[in-house]
C-alpha cells in the first residue's frame, strides 16, 4: 500500500486498501456474504468500482460452465438483493445493479 501511496496518492491507496479482499473472512463467512458485508460499509466510490467490475465479469458469463454461472447468479442476487435492502444507494449505483441484473 505504501508503494501505491507513494506512486499514487492518498486517494487511490485507499481504494486500493478498501477493495482488497480478505482471504480469512471469506473463509469464515463464505464468500457472498462476505462481499455484500463489505460493499455495504465501502465509500461510494469503492462501491461503484465493485459495482463496475461484477457488471464486466458478467460478460464472460455465456462461456462460463453452467456450475459457475449458477453459483455466480446466486452469489450476485444475494448481494444486489442486501444493497438495495441495506445501503441507501447513488444514482450510478442503482443504475449499475440494474445492468448487472439484465446481464444474470
Amino acid at each position: 500500500i505504501e508503494q501505491i501511496r507513494s506512486k499514487f496518492g492518498n486517494f487511490v491507496a485507499a481504494l486500493v486498501q478498501e477493495l482488497t479482499s480478505d482471504k480469512d473472512k471469506i473463509d469464515k463467512l463464505g464468500k457472498a456474504e462476505y462481499l455484500l458485508q463489505k460493499m455495504v460499509s465501502m465509500s461510494d466510490y469503492g462501491l461503484v468500482l465493485k459495482l463496475a467490475d461484477r457488471l464486466s465479469n458478467t460478460s464472460d458469463l455465456p462461456v462460463a460452465t453452467e456450475k459457475f454461472r449458477e453459483k455466480y447468479r446466486t452469489e450476485t442476487k444475494h448481494i444486489l438483493d442486501g444493497l438495495e435492502r441495506d445501503r441507501q444507494l447513488t444514482p450510478t449505483q442503482k443504475k449499475l445493479v440494474a445492468a448487472i441484473k439484465t446481464k444474470i
